[in-house]
């Protein structure tokens, strides 16, 4: 194929499409896993640490191996996919259930309740964080050419130069988990 590009780019849409629907999972089965709102605090903000740090060590983990063969960690992410839904298997037990769950016509009138409530700063939070993780990975795919092209890193090395943003937003998460946790315990 003597332009792989746009396939490569579609690959990564089909991927992010598939890794935006990981979280509207994640976090009603955190709600339904802990009870208090300071476990599922800490628990949401330790899963979304946990997720930035799999952001940390993606550049490192890809580079290491694509220096074997560069198209190895297209075939590596099913393998760890694969890991996680045995762990979730296995590890996970389902909760016993104490209530009734909502209706569907009660989840959305609670869901149009929440927006009408809260809604302008939901979205403008939602939007926020569109903005700033499209600018975050833009930056990051533009110094990873900068880095290869002009400085000359390639392998393990470009992928730690380019884990150091990725780093300090893992660190910004767990900060702010930390404070939204002890905020929660002050109340």
């Amino acid at each position: 194929m003597e332009s792989p590009y746009f396939f490569i780019l579609i690959g990564r849409v089909l991927q992010g499409i598939g890794a935006a629907g990981t979280a509207p999972i994640v976090m009603p089965l955190i709600g339904d896993l802990f009870k208090k709102d300071e476990e599922v605090s800490s628990s949401l903000g330790i899963i979304e640490t946990s997720n930035t740090f799999g952001k940390v060590l993606s550049p490192i983990l890809g580079s290491l191996l694509a220096g074997f063969i560069w198209f190895l960690p297209f075939f590596a992410f099913p393998v760890f996919c694969l890991i996680s839904a045995l762990l979730i298997l296995f590890l996970i037990k389902k909760p016993k259930k104490e209530e009734e769950p909502l209706t569907f016509k009660q989840f959305t009138q609670n869901t149009k309740s929440i927006f009408r409530m809260h809604g302008k700063w939901l979205f403008a939070v939602f939007i926020i964080g569109i903005i700033l993780m499209f600018m975050l990975f833009s930056i990051l795919f533009y110094l990873s050419n900068i880095l290869e092209d002009e400085h000359h890193f390639a392998g393990i090395k470009k992928g730690f130069i380019l884990a150091i943003p990725l780093a300090s937003l893992c660190i910004s998460s767990f900060i702010a988990g930390k404070v939204i946790k002890d905020n929660m315990a002050r109340r």
